[in-house]
């Protein structure tokens, strides 16, 4: 199994990158101007493909770019890998455990949910083939729950960051496992 995370550009595209900004993992970006963001919701996916996303690891992954999903599920199909899909969503507050950035959860989950709903329409049995080997996971119960109403047959995994478990746990265990029932979640 390979997990990795989705996030969306400005325009609209689904990226896997795990990190919000893309300062740490590509190269290409200290050209831009400084007041330029440097972050993945604020980039369209052709400033993203300027990026290299292989050098700063080794030189012989030179030239890599940051993937779009379609590009990942279809290697992930190919090499007959089961697949963690992580609905990459803000950091959240953890007294509470909501987001600091609902609408920026909302829009990549929403992206996401139109993503496999055109497949579904164009090709059912390639929607089939995705959801036999996927398991949709988040920090965002907001996030699962959105995919649950368009896709009540997908596999959903619900995420919890605890720091302080004598005091958040408390607070939080009755929804956590309130919201895992209700979504019916596997893991």
């Amino acid at each position: 199994m390979v997990e990795f995370d989705v996030q969306v550009s400005l325009d609209g595209e689904l990226v896997v990158i795990h990190d919000e900004t893309v300062e740490r993992t590509t190269v290409g970006w200290r050209e831009w101007p400084a007041e330029k963001s440097k972050k993945i919701k604020d980039l369209s996916w052709a400033e993203l493909q300027e990026l290299d996303a292989g050098i700063w690891f080794d030189k012989r992954f030179a030239g890599a770019r940051i993937p779009h999903l379609k590009e990942v599920i279809d290697l992930c199909l190919g090499l007959k890998l089961l697949i963690n899909l992580e609905i990459k969503t803000a950091d959240r507050s953890p007294e509470s455990g909501l987001s600091l950035d609902p609408a920026q959860d909302e829009k990549i989950t929403k992206n996401l949910i139109a993503w496999f709903k055109k497949i579904e329409a164009e090709r059912p049995d390639l929607l089939d083939q995705i959801f036999s080997k996927l398991l949709i996971s988040s920090f965002s119960p907001e996030a699962l729950y959105l995919v649950r109403a368009a896709f009540p047959e997908v596999n959903l995994a619900y995420l919890a960051e605890i720091k302080n478990w004598d005091a958040e746990w408390a607070l939080r265990k009755e929804k956590i496992k309130e919201d895992m029932s209700v979504l019916g979640c596997v893991s």
